[in-house]
């Protein structure tokens, strides 16, 4: 099977016998086509067909593997998606059958996701192929981010309780701020408090701008200028040529500074740099008693930033997502975490290429962490809810 699963879901209440728990949601049909076969369902009436046709995920797996259509690919060596490798297994996309699936039209000038979340074409270079789309569930990706992170970020909104804070690192225009704050809206939470904090200044008016686009005021959050750090302070922030094409930059180092001919960890010439405000974690978390999710996407630094902030994450952070861009990185952050009492929930390790005698980094991996002390499993409560 090339290392290709399907995980049984488990029962959605405590009553084995209820006829609830033998249901096939259309989501588990649409996983185990991509899964198996590599491709979406054909329409809505195909995934009606085998919810009904179906009794058990086993079961569904086990028809798709009889198909002609599988035998093929198995034939001819085709990779299929294999969601261990990605992060997640079928049963973790049930969070998303927890939300509402945005219906409406798309707008031009904005790429538009599976929540209702707008975002500009005019941020980002990559996306202007996509004006006016509507996207569907971010299944194995969306325009940003994998399911992995997707995921991670669900979970936090889904086991909030009253009120729903969220801080975002290395923000660019604050995808995970305005998504979660809409996915919480859909949960009934009206109460919502984001932080931001971007060090690119185009990047930073971005993220103003889409906050507006989406019915969020600026005004009423904490959007902030500068670089996440170790300590309060000041930081050199590279000059970006082209902020709609380069989402990657990062604070430069003290050793980086200092060698006069800038460099940053890409390996990029530095034409200039500019100071921005350095905010350790603690400031940044001070002014809340529980924040339900820090998304951490800091270029390299993660490891630093979130070491010095560990005593402050156990108090008061419920969920963390964290882009790793080192194998090194993420086996600190796995010995840190576990040893502090963090579940990790899931993990898609980054991806390397070699080129000469260089390990370059061609994709980000992803840790999504719980606290156990203050944010419950969500398995049981997606299940629950489920429509």
């Amino acid at each position: 099977m090339g290392g290709v699963r399907l995980v049984a879901v488990e029962a959605s209440s405590e009553n084995e016998n209820d006829e609830e728990d033998d249901l096939i949601l259309p989501l588990q049909v649409d996983a185990a086509f991509r899964i198996l076969l590599g491709r979406p369902p054909e329409s809505e009436h195909v995934i009606a067909d085998w919810c009904k046709a179906c009794d058990s995920v086993e079961q569904l797996a086990e028809m798709l593997r009889d198909c002609d259509e599988f035998r093929a690919l198995q034939n001819t060596g085709a990779s299929l998606t294999n969601t261990s490798e990605g992060g997640y297994e079928p049963r973790d996309l049930e969070i998303f059958a927890r939300f509402a699936r945005y219906q409406g039209p798309g707008k031009l000038g904005f790429v538009t996701d599976f929540l209702g979340t707008r975002t500009s074409t005019d941020f980002i270079a990559s996306i202007r192929s996509m004006d006016g789309a509507v996207e569907g569930l971010p299944i194995p990706t969306n325009f940003h981010a994998e399911t992995v992170e997707w995921i991670g970020a669900l979970k936090a909104v889904i086991s909030a309780r009253q009120r729903f804070v969220a801080v975002e690192l290395g923000a660019g225009w604050g995808p995970w701020l305005v998504t979660s704050a809409r996915a919480a809206e859909s949960c009934g939470i009206d109460d919502v408090h984001l932080v931001g904090v971007e060090g690119d200044a185009t990047h930073f008016q971005f993220m103003r701008e889409h906050f507006v686009e989406n019915g969020l005021d600026p005004g009423e959050h904490t959007l902030l200028l500068g670089v996440a750090a170790e300590e309060d302070g000041t930081a050199s922030f590279p000059v970006i040529e082209d902020p709609t094409a380069d989402w990657g930059a990062a604070a430069l180092t003290e050793t980086m500074v200092k060698k006069g001919a800038l460099m940053d960890y890409r390996g990029l010439k530095v034409d200039g740099v500019v100071s921005v405000p350095a905010y350790s974690l603690p400031s940044l978390l001070e002014p809340f008693d529980e924040i339900d999710l820090v998304h951490c996407d800091i270029q390299g630094a993660e490891e630093r930033v979130l070491s010095a902030a560990i005593d402050a994450l156990n108090a008061k952070v419920r969920w963390l997502v964290v882009g790793t861009h080192s194998r090194l990185i993420e086996g600190q952050l796995i010995e840190m975490f576990m040893g502090s009492g963090w579940d990790l929930e899931q993990e898609k390790p980054c991806l390397f290429q070699q080129s000469g005698a260089i390990a370059q980094l061609t994709m980000d991996g992803c840790q999504v962490w719980r606290n156990h002390r203050s944010a419950d499993n969500v398995e049981t409560m997606v299940r629950k809810s489920r429509p």
